[in-house]
């Protein structure tokens, strides 16, 4: 069919799914030789979901049933006395008349062609490649609308009833999990058993009320184009190839920076910065302190061990000075003489000026004798001076 006769039956679908008067226009259809066995079988099918049902398939048949069928289609609606809907055709289109309307510009070649009936998939070898079949791809441009608005479990019935697949296949349509798998079993079987078990599929649509479904796949091109679903998947994997280059790159950039820290006070924020800045000065003042503990002079500890004997000294008091002069005089013997000892020697004298030691309080024994003594001193002295 041309495409301008596709496109008025397209605008004017819905009034003619509601206006024609099915069964005198198929009596009319059969002498023309333009719809198939398996059409009326399908229809035979359908007409139990009444005459809108009959309608939509025979439109939905009718564009990929050869140049004469848009012509079979007014004849024989005037045959079926429904002269109303080819004038309301003649009057879209902006004809004049049938004859006009059905008159196909000489350019195209469709026109000069006979009324052969189409081959299926069946009847001749399929060429290496891809599907050169239309119905082959609509399916394919069409993939992922049916799998995310059919219902697969509700076609399987009547595609296993019309033969499409087996009652086996059907079964496991029923028993398999996930959509997705059940869709790849049932259009891989509708591909393979060719053009009727695809008309098939398509009846089973309107049949289970898949109407939108159905015509957006019959108004799909099947003109090569660059939104082929091949090409979408390309586009779709280019975009994670680049995603994981990015990953890459990020990790690379980690590494480098984990190995060769490049980071400056200029690229930290003022926060940052200053606490970096606190531990650096905090790093600063341990390192110098513990520098100027390794150069501390020996006297120092000199002194530590001079306390040390000190204290051992002052828990004994009772031996006495010599005791303390003996030990002193051995710790100095022992140790020997270098200008850190003298340094330490004259901070112990300078300490001893400072804080003398007490001196103890002399016994009874001797106080009676020191006052016995000053007795005669001072009688002596009287002495002397009367003899004055």
């Amino acid at each position: 069919m041309h495409k301008r006769h596709q496109l008025l039956l397209s605008r004017n679908y819905e009034f003619l799914v509601m206006e024609i008067p099915m069964d005198p226009t198929l009596e009319a259809f059969k002498p023309r030789k333009v719809l198939t066995s398996h059409d009326y079988e399908q229809l035979r099918t359908l007409r139990h979901q009444g005459r809108r049902a009959l309608a939509r398939y025979l439109l939905a048949v009718l564009p990929v049933r050869g140049p004469r069928a848009f012509q079979a289609l007014l004849e024989s609606l005037q045959e079926a006395n429904a002269q109303h809907l080819v004038d309301l055709l003649v009057a879209q289109s902006g004809a004049d008349n049938v004859e006009q309307l059905i008159r196909v510009p000489d350019n195209t070649a469709a026109a000069h062609q006979p009324n052969r009936p189409l081959k299926t998939p069946s009847d001749t070898p399929l060429p290496p490649g891809p599907d050169p079949h239309e119905y082959a791809v609509r399916l394919a441009r069409n993939n992922k609308l049916i799998r995310e608005f059919v219902d697969p479990s509700s076609i399987s019935p009547v595609l296993a009833q019309n033969k499409v697949i087996s009652a086996r296949e059907a079964d496991m349509v029923l028993h398999l999990s996930g959509k997705n798998k059940k869709w790849d079993l049932i259009l891989s079987a509708v591909l393979q058993r060719g053009e009727r078990a695809f008309q098939a599929f398509m009846a089973a649509l309107l049949q289970k009320g898949y109407s939108t479904m159905f015509h957006t796949i019959q108004e799909t091109s099947t003109v090569a184009s660059d939104t082929d679903p091949e090409l979408d998947q390309e586009c779709y994997n280019t975009d994670n190839n680049d995603y994981d280059t990015g990953i890459e790159r990020k990790n690379d950039t980690t590494k480098a920076s984990q190995t060769y820290p490049t980071e400056s006070v200029d690229d930290l924020t003022p926060g940052m910065a200053r606490k970096k800045n606190g531990v650096d000065a905090d790093t600063q003042t341990q390192r110098r302190m513990s520098e100027d503990v390794q150069n501390l002079p020996n006297s120092y500890n000199d002194l530590e061990k001079n306390g040390h004997s000190d204290a051992e000294v002052n828990k004994h008091p009772s031996e006495g000075e010599n005791v303390s002069d003996s030990y002193e005089h051995e710790q100095n013997s022992a140790r020997p003489v270098t200008s850190n000892s003298l340094h330490s020697n004259d901070a112990r004298s300078d300490r001893t000026k400072d804080s003398p030691t007490k001196v103890k309080s002399p016994s009874k024994s001797l106080r009676r004798r020191s006052s016995n003594t000053g007795n005669l001193i001072s009688l002596q002295e009287e002495d002397e001076t009367m003899h004055l």
